[in-house]
């Protein structure tokens, strides 16, 4: 009767479990005389088991009942990983929230950032008109010291040939009767020459007066000055003449747009997808950047104007007057550098850095020789 009823419990559990892993056994009736097993035979319950009637309604009973428990299990199972993941989820939805609250405070930081930056634009302009009133005060007397001293040099010099050559005038030194002013202009075409002797000279000779009027409006008069300058200029365009940077591995991400790698540099003041290539390299200085632009355009008194229309930084007269500026704020760490004879100092004064130094010693060497030649 044990081994009846261990049977009997065991074949219950074998449908029963049958019933979940097999579609098929689920949908054999228990009170069939013969069931089909997995090799194809056929198995007879009453004579396997040598059950009665009322044993098999026994064993169809107790079959229910183990299919009943464990629907209840399943049911607490399911319950709780219901629950599980309701938790999850909640703290997945936490996690998001704080990550949201960190994007906004980032963004925040970023804008209070962007307003310190024009504000401080707004007092280097402040700063710059305050100077440019001090040196408009200061100037008139010291230009007129100047040319007045200058005429009296010339003059003397006049009548010392007079004397040498019987009371006329000798043509051998006419160059030194010309006024300083000629005088000195013919002297910054023969540098800007030396430098950039395939240049067509009649446009080389139109940017040259922008540059020398600029110079002229923030008291620059030095050669060796405007050599180094015009120097520089030979290392970032080539030519006197303002260009706009070209497309290169150092600009541009491999595939990308041009000048991709410029988009979102914090530094340049770039904030997003083609601000790159808007603020690309160009004028004299190859400035770049929004940053730059708004900066530059501020300190040269056009407002937001090289911001909104960044292809007038390419302007010959705009160019020149953006390269002088950077120049006289820069003078004295360049006339330091000059003093020194230190070239890979003073080209990484203007320049940033060392790049094409080979070029700048040529280009500032050719042009110190014709400064120490006597004019024609």
């Amino acid at each position: 009767m044990t081994l009846k009823r261990a049977l009997y419990t065991g074949f219950s559990l074998i449908l029963l479990l049958n019933d979940f892993s097999y579609p098929t056994f689920a949908q054999t009736s228990l009170n069939a005389e013969n069931i089909k097993v997995d090799n194809g035979s056929t198995l007879n319950i009453s004579q396997t088991l040598g059950l009665s009637a009322a044993e098999q309604k026994a064993l169809s009973n107790q079959y229910k009942l183990s299919q009943k428990q464990l629907m209840g299990i399943m049911g607490i199972l399911n319950s709780k990983i219901s629950k599980v993941s309701e938790l999850i989820n909640a703290k997945f939805a936490a996690s998001y929230k704080q990550i949201a609250d960190l994007q906004k405070t980032v963004a925040e930081l970023q804008l209070t950032i962007n307003t310190l930056n024009h504000t401080i634009s707004e007092l280097s302009t402040m700063l710059y008109g305050l100077t440019e009133k001090i040196n408009e005060q200061l100037k008139p007397e010291k230009d007129k010291e100047i040319v007045q001293d200058a005429n009296t040099i010339a003059a003397n010099v006049s009548k010392v040939e007079n004397l040498d050559s019987g009371g006329v005038t000798s043509t051998k030194y006419h160059s030194y009767h010309r006024n300083p002013a000629e005088d000195y202009k013919i002297r910054a075409q023969k540098i800007a020459e030396s430098i950039f002797p395939s240049d067509n000279p009649d446009t080389r000779n139109q940017n040259l007066d922008l540059i020398l009027q600029a110079f002229q409006q923030k008291g620059l008069n030095d050669l060796h000055l405007l050599a180094a300058t015009l120097a520089t200029v030979k290392v970032g365009c080539g030519r006197l003449i303002p260009i706009s940077e070209h497309p290169s591995k150092y600009n541009t991400i491999p595939g990308g747009q041009p000048f991709s790698l410029y988009d979102f540099r914090k530094d340049l003041g770039n904030n997003g997808i083609g601000e790159g290539a808007q603020f690309k390299g160009r004028g004299y200085l190859q400035l770049t950047g929004r940053t730059n632009y708004q900066l530059y355009s501020n300190k040269v008194g056009l407002g937001d104007e090289l911001v909104t229309n960044p292809e007038k930084m390419n302007d010959p007269d705009i160019a020149a007057k953006i390269l002088v500026e950077f120049i006289y704020e820069h003078k004295d760490k360049m006339l330091s550098a000059m003093k020194d004879q230190n070239y890979t100092q003073l080209l990484r004064v203007i320049n940033g850095g060392t790049s094409r130094l080979d070029t700048f010693q040529k280009s500032f060497s050719d042009a110190e020789s014709q400064i120490e030649k006597k004019p024609d």
